[in-house]
């Protein structure tokens, strides 16, 4: 029985990629700041408090 060893060579595929940040949460960061800024309820000069 003979057996070859692979080498590495210059048609091997590429490392896959791990998963990025946003499909682990869901959101991007940016997402997160924009959410924080705006209020569910903006503030109005007319609306009594």
């Amino acid at each position: 029985m003979i057996l070859k060893s692979v080498k590495a060579g210059e048609y091997t595929a590429p490392p896959a990629q791990g998963p990025k940040i946003p499909e682990i949460c869901g959101t991007t960061p940016d997402d997160n700041i924009l959410r924080w800024n705006i209020s569910a309820y903006p503030a109005n000069a007319f609306t009594p408090s």
